[in-house]
């Protein structure tokens, strides 16, 4: 075998030179690494493109069927908010009917508050007589006073919703007698109490406190579908509890704007709230009471000669100019007065429980019994009948 032979090439390079005899000597060319064919460049695009779309459809089918858990919501953020149910299971109220389960009698009924523990109360339903006491709301809110409308069809009531990492904030509400179909009017609120409603069915008025305020709570009123609010009061101190007068001429509520903060002995002296009148327009504001002591929720009676209120702990009727002023209870715990239909009763909460009547004019007592320790309670009474003329 003969020796290979090289010689140096162009570009600069050995080359073996090869002898044949069939052949003349000729250059070997370098090898160059073999690429893929442009052709299996299309494939290839296509397949990629395809494994990134599966990897894609299975991200998005994760994210979509995967489980997950409810974020509660501020009930302000939607108009119409859906109710959470009970974290409570097996309170007494879990053995109470809701109240859409039952029908919505025409009968006489007062709805009451009960508390179901710490920032969480709900709103009840019973007939005067005792009878279909049912639950108007289940959920983790602390539902507060209410009112009914004049023709018992919807209830108003105010409501706090409480959220680790949500800013707290008030709401009135208006729902159908049964307790379904919350609808927010108003809201925006650091307190909202005391809702009630304008004799024409028209118009709610309501004592809060708009959030970021630097002064107390006002006299607010607002039309029933949550257009046209109107501020009634604006004093730098604390006016609440407004109540309609049967005539709609007239609300009364209570505040302690005359109180002066008095330091004796280094001890600041408690609020002194008294019983106020104003037209329904806000103007001609009058105070009625003046016994430098608690004088609070004032009510109308249904012939609108008579106003009943908490004084301290007992409950006082008062003529509706402030005059004979006298007490029906004797510092029993008792809060909450509402008048009966025929102005005879005036029914209130203790701190024992039950609803409880007195009557004006005997003293006679009678209770009505009722699961919790209800407070806030609003009646609602049939609409009179006006009598026919014979035919």
């Amino acid at each position: 075998m003969t020796e290979p032979k090289f010689k140096l090439g162009d570009d600069g390079e050995l080359e073996e030179i090869i002898e044949d005899f069939d052949e003349k000597p000729k250059r070997k060319r370098k090898l160059k690494p073999r690429i893929l064919n442009r052709t299996l460049y299309i494939p290839m695009s296509l397949m990629l493109g395809l494994i990134l779309s599966i990897v894609l459809l299975g991200l998005i089918t994760f994210l979509v069927i995967r489980p997950s858990t409810p974020q509660p919501q501020l009930p302000s953020g939607l108009p119409n908010i859906q109710l959470r149910p009970s974290e409570t299971p097996g309170g007494f109220l879990d053995h109470i009917p809701p109240c859409g389960l039952l029908p919505v009698s025409q009968k006489p009924r007062f709805s009451y508050v009960v508390r179901k523990g710490t920032g969480d109360s709900e709103l009840m339903r019973i007939d005067a007589d005792g009878s279909n006491n049912c639950r108007l709301t289940n959920n983790n809110f602390e539902d507060k006073a209410a009112s009914w409308s004049p023709d018992g069809k919807q209830i108003a009531f105010s409501a706090i919703f409480y959220a680790t990492g949500y800013e707290s904030e008030y709401s009135l509400y208006v729902a159908n007698a049964n307790g379904e179909n919350w609808i927010a009017i108003a809201k925006g609120y650091s307190s909202l109490v005391s809702p009630s409603w304008s004799p024409d069915g028209k118009k709610i008025a309501f004592s809060g406190q708009l959030k970021g305020s630097v002064t107390g709570q006002d006299i607010y009123v607002v039309n029933v579908d949550g257009t046209n609010l109107i501020k009634l009061t604006d004093d730098p101190r604390i006016d609440s509890g407004p109540n309609w007068s049967p005539d709609g001429q007239s609300i009364v509520f209570e505040s302690d704007r005359t109180f002066q903060p008095n330091v004796k002995g280094g001890v600041s002296q408690p609020n002194s709230y008294e019983i106020y009148m104003m037209d329904a327009n806000g103007h001609n504001i009058r105070q009625l009471t003046f016994n430098k002591i608690t004088d609070v929720s004032p009510n109308w009676s249904p012939d609108v000669q008579s106003i009943a209120f908490q004084s301290d702990a007992s409950i006082h009727v008062m003529d509706k100019d402030g005059q004979h002023e006298h007490s029906l209870t004797n510092n029993v715990g008792a809060s909450a007065p509402f008048w009966v239909s025929d102005t005879s009763e005036v029914g209130f909460t203790t701190n024992v429980g039950d609803i409880h009547f007195v009557n004006i004019y005997s003293g006679q007592r009678r209770v009505l019994p009722v699961p919790g320790n209800p407070s806030f309670v609003a009646p609602w009474w049939p609409p009179a009948v006006s009598p026919q003329p014979n035919v």
